[in-house]
C-alpha cells in the first residue's frame, strides 16, 4: 500500500486526530513565562470603523512572546507616539503586564494613529 492510499484511506482518522493535538496545544501548550493567566483576565480590543481586521493581528501579536521581548529589548523612552512603541504599550496591556491597569475592552487609537 503507497502512503497516498494510506492518506486517502485514513484521513477521517487524521483529521480528527490533528484536531485534537491542536486543541491540546491550545488549552495546554506553552504559557508567558511570567506565570498563568487567569481566562478571566483577557483583555479585548474596541473596534473603531473598520479596525476588526487590524485588531484581530494584534491579538495575534500578542500571542508571541518573542516579539513582546524583542520590543521590550529595543524600545527608548522616546518611542511612546512611534508604532515600535504605541505596538510595544498595546502588547503589555493585552498580556496583563502593565503596571497600569487599562480598560476592557481596550481602546489601541494610539497604535491605530502611528500607523
Amino acid at each position: 500500500m503507497s502512503m497516498s492510499k494510506f492518506v486517502e484511506a485514513h484521513m477521517a482518522s487524521l483529521a480528527v486526530g490533528t484536531a485534537v493535538v491542536v486543541g491540546l496545544y491550545v488549552m495546554y501548550g506553552p504559557t508567558h513565562q511570567g506565570g498563568k493567566r487567569k481566562t478571566t483576565d483577557v483583555r479585548g480590543l474596541v473596534n473603531n470603523g473598520n479596525s476588526c481586521f487590524v485588531n484581530a493581528v494584534i491579538q495575534a501579536l500578542a500571542s508571541c512572546p518573542t516579539l513582546y521581548y524583542w520590543l521590550e529589548d529595543c524600545i527608548n523612552k522616546n518611542d511612546g507616539r512611534t508604532v515600535r512603541g504605541s505596538l510595544f504599550e498595546v502588547l503589555k496591556i493585552l498580556n496583563n503586564l502593565s503596571l497600569v491597569p487599562g480598560s476592557d475592552p481596550y481602546n489601541p487609537g494610539l497604535l491605530l494613529a502611528a500607523l
